[in-house]
């Protein structure tokens, strides 16, 4: 019926291989009659519109020129266009359909070709994806979604790898074949140049000749394969093309490496050597772990093992503490370990095992103080560790402080000693559990944050329990008292950028060590900023009005709720009280108390004209704009230098103060001196506005008669002064005349001289050249000798020493007992530590016995360990020389700094710049350094020669 809608029932094709033409039948439902003259269009995207033929379903239309259609955007074969039918008559699109542009030679590998949406065939030998098979010359396999179904039909029949059973493995460093099993391989024609493999290991390709066997292998001929990464399997690809660019597949294999299988913390261990897997052939050869075919002498048995590492170093005399070993050579399963382990004559229970590198045990009672050696014996015999273990016993002396609130949140100290030993520490409040903080733990004192009680109560006893030793404080050593309560806020205004005080009155403020005080807005509840309280008692507290940013205050929608008081800004008051909630949202939980904070507009104090004030006894006024909205006389204090001005009255456009009596030192109010020797007058609102004034100067007349004697006095003393002038000024004018005579008489000696010389000059030039020539000519030959990296660093670093402890090899400790390799790990893991690493210099430095050498020193080890880490070194760098400016500020010669190399900064300084230097000295200047250097020495080097032959110049000979 006519009330039916337009719309496409079908469109045939509806997809088209982008570079083919072909018409398109549209079936269309209920397509009216148009008049006579008028004509249906096709429109395909942006193109230009195509008459449309009728037909008896609907419409049939040409798809655009190939020039004239869209571009298919990367990384896709396909693009969808909507295809429309518009009116002529209307020239309006009444109904549309997406159209499909394809490419199938977008994909380049078979399995993508025939798994594609659009009817894609892969043509073997010509190794393209295309719709059009015909111009295939042999084998063609037909896409999944191809309605044209070959006898070779999907990825299935494409040429590819068969999944191995078990992984591909190849040893590091070994020739060995990769054997692959292939499916639907093709078989190479006239012509072509066969199989190849393309092996890629850490970006590298190389190429590799490859053979078929059997018809089901390709056989990649016998290659060593290598890579450099530090670990113990590389996953590395293999690639199969035959005619060098006919892409067949690709697969995973992986790269090996015995010896760091075989190791652990880089040293060698046989026992996790010869329990790896079998697949990996690795044996134990010679002290270290190889491929089992290459070695010439295997090991039938392991040594002895290796202790590297035991954490903790410490336990409770009661015992009960786990203690980790970490080594090598500790059996092949737990019974090799088993009973094998003791600390002195105490025995170590097993816990937990990690095949030879791991073993974690649990003391037993020492009931006696004691330091002892950890034995870890196996088959082979017993190892005695380098370092030692002790038992201590643990002592609780006292815990600060004695009050919390019952939320908890009370940040505990418990002093004693001995506090941080063992593995598990746990302290309880009778029986409520204190979560201990171990980061801030130490020997003498350990932290631990009260949980919640149920009702205020007295504890009995505290207990801490470390292991299998526990301690009792008793004597009530905590209360929990009822939680704080606020009463009231006063005053409740403040200026934006926070800081006037804020009186808190409330009950048992004393319980909470660091009270804060926070604004938020009311929705979204967000906080804005909060600032530290100050407890004067159990009842009242102060706090500094936090500061709000000015796009809350200026913002309208916050402005909206106070229309009726012009730029303001109300917000509600909260306050962090250890785990108090009660106190976070003051308004919620105490209805009907004022608890919110109006914030107002900065005053605005005006500075003095031309910034200097002229005083002459009366009152100071300064004058400003909204001086007291949100501020009392009480909240402000006004300084001239260093000395106080007494505040007397407070408007809204005018502060009026009392200086000092006489005119204070020319300083501001941090007694820096100030440039023109006049005190500077500052305005402090609250804690945190200043505002700077200007400066003041005095202009008390003072008046006092003089004696006439004294009048005599002074006239004669003017008088001698004037005579001794006169003499001076005399004897200067004839120094200067004789000087100005002898200057002349130099110049025409220096211009005498200068003649001569630029004779000799150009001889010297010449003979220089010569010989330069002939030092350039062996130089293209033989090349700048310029130092490598490691000799460079040790000669500026270590001047004059030429076998340093840093060049030995340290593999003749690589068996030694002992934890150095440790102790350097946790030294190198201390130094990485900004905070350690400043504080380590300093106090280095701070040392009187700590001489120049040993800074020197110091400062190049440092270095020597940084240099991998430059961004690391600069951030300490510039934090040291920071600190030194600021030290040299202070000092009398603040000039003299970095004239001398005088602490560890100035050699880090130093290194620093030697290290960023030596690229840019060894490719851009240090070759005409070089020359430079030369050509002095030649013209150096002449003179001893020319003694003899009496041809120097100058100073050896004049004879010529």
């Amino acid at each position: 019926s006519g009330q039916q809608c337009i719309d496409f029932e079908q469109i045939i094709p509806d997809r088209l291989p982008i570079n083919q033409n072909s018409l398109v039948h549209l079936t269309i439902r209920t397509l009216p009659e148009l008049p006579y003259g008028a004509k249906y269009k096709c429109v395909f995207g942006n193109s230009e519109p195509i008459d449309a033929a009728l037909s008896a379903s609907g419409l049939t239309c040409a798809t655009p020129s190939i020039p004239n259609r869209p571009n298919i955007p990367e990384n896709q074969d396909h693009i969808y266009v909507p295809l429309s039918v518009r009116s002529s008559e209307t020239n309006k699109d009444f109904v549309s359909r997406n159209f499909a542009f394809y490419d199938c030679s977008f994909h380049t590998k078979c399995v993508d070709c025939v798994r594609s949406q659009w009817a894609c065939n892969w043509c073997v030998y010509e190794n393209r994806c295309t719709h059009n098979i015909s111009t295939c010359q042999r084998n063609v396999i037909s896409g999944e979604n191809n309605p044209t179904r070959l006898a070779t039909h999907g990825a299935n029949e494409c040429p590819r790898f068969k999944k191995p059973s078990t992984p591909i493995l190849l040893p590091n460093g070994i020739p060995k074949e990769i054997i692959l099993l292939v499916d639907n391989l093709p078989h190479p024609q006239v012509g072509h140049t066969g199989f190849q493999c393309i092996v890629n290991i850490e970006g590298a390709k190389m190429m590799v000749p490859a053979r078929m066997e059997n018809s089901r292998y390709i056989v990649c001929d016998k290659t060593t394969y290598s890579y450099e990464a530090n670990t113990g399997e590389y996953e590395a690809t293999v690639s199969m093309v035959w005619n060098r660019n006919h892409h067949v597949d690709t697969i995973g294999i992986t790269l090996y490496k015995c010896d760091i299988l075989g190791s652990h913390r880089e040293h060698p261990d046989c026992s996790l050597c010869i329990t790896r897997h079998a697949k990996y052939q690795c044996t134990w050869c010679l002290n270290t772990c190889s491929y089992k075919h290459t070695c010439t002498q295997a090991s039938s048995e392991c040594p002895k093992p290796r202790i590297d590492l035991i954490k903790p170093l410490s336990g409770p005399i009661e015992g009960g503490t786990l203690v980790t070993i970490e080594g090598s050579n500790l059996g092949l399963k737990e019974d090799d370990v088993k009973g094998k382990i003791h600390i002195g004559e105490t025995y170590c229970e097993l816990v937990d095992y990690e095949i030879s590198v791991k073993i974690v045990c649990r003391t037993q009672p020492s009931n006696v103080e004691k330091i002892a050696p950890v034995f870890v014996s196996n088959n082979i015999g017993y190892t005695e560790s380098a370092v030692q273990f002790s038992f201590k016993n643990i002592v609780v002396e006292n815990v600060v402080p004695a009050l919390g609130p019952v939320s908890g949140g009370t940040v505990l100290s418990i002093t004693g000693e001995n506090l941080n030993i063992g593995t598990h520490i746990k302290v309880y409040l009778d029986e409520l559990v204190c979560n201990v903080n171990l980061t801030l733990s130490s020997s003498r004192r350990i932290t631990c944050v009260t949980t919640r009680s149920i009702v205020p109560r007295t504890v009995n006893r505290l207990i801490l329990s470390i292991d299998g030793a526990n301690r009792t404080l008793l004597n009530e050593p905590f209360i929990y008292k009822s939680d704080p309560t606020i009463a009231e806020i006063k005053p409740r205004k403040s200026f934006v950028s926070g800081g006037r005080l804020i009186r808190i009155h409330g009950t048992n403020f004393d319980t909470i060590q660091k009270p804060e005080m926070f604004v938020f807005l009311e929705s979204p509840s967000k906080m804005l900023n909060k600032t530290a309280c100050y407890v004067l008692d159990p009842s009242q507290m102060e706090c500094p009005s936090p500061s709000v940013n000015k796009i809350y205050y200026e913002h309208p929608r916050r402005r909206k709720r106070n229309l009726n008081k012009k730029n303001q800004l109300t917000l509600k008051i909260g306050f962090i009280m250890d785990n108090v909630d009660s106190v976070t949202d003051v308004e919620k939980y105490k209805q009907g108390s004022p608890s919110r904070l109006t914030y107002v507009e900065d005053p605005r104090y005006l500075m003095f004209d031309k910034n200097v004030k002229y005083y002459s006894g009366d009152n100071l006024v300064i004058e400003g704009e909204n001086l007291n909205v949100a501020c009392d006389e009480s909240d402000i204090r006004v300084t001239i230098g260093t000395d106080p001005c007494n505040i007397t009255s407070l408007a809204s456009n005018q502060l009026s103060c009392i200086p000092p009596i006489s005119q204070p030192l020319g300083t501001d109010h941090n007694n820096i001196n100030t440039a023109n020797g006049l005190p500077l007058v500052m305005v402090h609102v609250g804690q945190i506005i200043k505002y700077r004034i200007g400066y003041l100067r005095y202009e008390i007349e003072s008046y006092s008669s003089l004696p006439s004697e004294a009048v005599a006095g002074i006239a004669m003393g003017s008088i001698c002064l004037l005579i001794v002038f006169v003499i001076i000024l005399f004897v200067y004018r004839h120094k200067s005349t004789r000087a100005e005579r002898e200057y002349k008489r130099i110049q025409i000696q220096m211009d005498t001289l200068e003649s001569n010389v630029r004779l000799e000059c150009k001889q010297a030039f010449a003979e220089l050249q010569t010989d330069m020539t002939d030092l350039t000519a062996d130089l293209e030959i033989t090349g700048i000798p310029t130092l490598n990296h490691n000799e460079y660093i040790l000669k500026v670093f270590f001047p004059g020493v030429k076998d340093h402890p840093i060049l030995l090899n340290d593999k003749s400790r690589m068996n030694q007992i002992n934890n150095y390799d440790n102790a350097m790990f946790q030294f190198e893991q201390l130094i990485n530590n900004k905070h350690f690493l400043i504080l380590f210099i300093e106090t280095l430095e701070n040392q009187k016995t700590f001489n120049i050498r040993d800074k020197v020193n110091v400062a190049s080890l440092l270095m020597i360990i940084l240099m991998n880490k430059m961004q690391y070194s600069t951030e300490i760098l510039k934090i040291l020389l920071l600190k030194l400016i600021e030290k040299s500020v202070q000092n009398k010669h603040p000039q003299l700094m970095l004239r001398r190399t005088e602490s560890v900064v100035e050699k880090m300084l130093t290194n620093w710049m030697s290290l960023c230097m030596y690229k840019y000295l060894k490719d851009c200047s240090g070759s005409s350094l070089f020359l430079l250097y030369k050509a002095i020495k030649y013209q150096i080097e002449k003179g001893p020669v020319d003694y003899f032959t009496h041809e120097a110049r100058y100073s050896l000979s004049e004879e010529k």
